[in-house]
């Protein structure tokens, strides 16, 4: 366990010089693969872990954009749209107010016994009552 002597004192920095020059952030390179063309497709795809390391070494976030991105070309939609999060940050629901857009049950029974031919909400008619 670590003892009070070896711990930071109070204002002192556990990284007093800070990021080195250049450093980039993950969204950052996840942008710069999507945007500029930076996808090398002979690192794609990545089959394990130890193939992983052999191909990118420490850069575990190059990696994992890179098998995702795959994944989101090949036609899986949610890793497309971790992707685009990653790139872009997550997409928000400004028209809804914060509620949910989905119907209540009560909306969903109503739109089931019109499909089924039955009577329409406010007085209006369905082709099978006129």
């Amino acid at each position: 366990m670590v003892g009070k002597a070896t711990q930071f004192k109070p204002g002192q920095s556990g990284n007093p010089a800070g990021k080195k020059p250049g450093t980039r952030n993950f969204k950052t390179i996840v942008r710069e693969l999507l945007e500029d063309g930076g996808i090398d497709w002979n690192k794609v795809p990545v089959k394990n872990a130890k193939e992983l390391e052999k191909r990118f070494g420490k850069r575990g976030g190059e990696a994992l954009t890179y098998v995702m991105y795959a994944k989101g070309v090949a036609g899986d939609v949610p890793a497309s749209k971790l992707v685009h999060d990653w790139a872009y940050g997550k997409s928000v629901d400004i028209t809804s107010g914060g509620q949910s857009l989905m119907p209540i049950a009560l909306d969903a029974a109503v739109l089931a016994r019109m499909q089924q031919g039955g009577a329409a909400p406010h007085g209006t008619t369905t082709d099978s009552e006129q």
